[in-house]
């Protein structure tokens, strides 16, 4: 029984740890100004983090429903093989902007400036 209990106190334990975790992660990446969320989106994708890049992306479109970092999820939605995802991005892209040009990444404006 006493064992029994020990998991549990020990479960719950890590659960609140994971959860607090979570909402510092989150409330961090949120309270930054979006050009720096941005920023650190590309700087992620440029590193080959995809996971992380798209994580970002996902935070910036919320705040601001551009086409570029919507291209740019698309991309990352598309190197972590989540085609559908890609797919949804990439349109999101070109229903706000029809004649959008994709953002140059090999550029050095990229790390340091949000697109429009």
């Amino acid at each position: 029984m006493k064992t029994l209990s020990l998991k549990k106190t020990f479960l719950v334990k890590l659960f609140v740890v994971i959860f607090f975790s979570f909402l510092f992660f989150a409330s961090s990446v949120m309270s930054q100004p979006p050009e720096d969320i941005y920023n650190l989106a590309v700087k992620a994708y440029k590193s080959g983090d995809f996971k992380k890049a798209s994580r970002y992306l996902e935070d910036y479109v919320k705040i601001r429903p551009e086409p570029q970092a919507y291209y740019l999820l698309g991309y990352s939605y598309y190197k972590l093989k989540l085609f559908d995802k890609a797919e949804s991005a990439f349109n999101e892209a070109y229903l706000i902007d029809p004649d959008l040009v994709p953002p140059k990444l090999e550029s050095e404006k990229a790390e340091t400036v949000s697109p429009k």
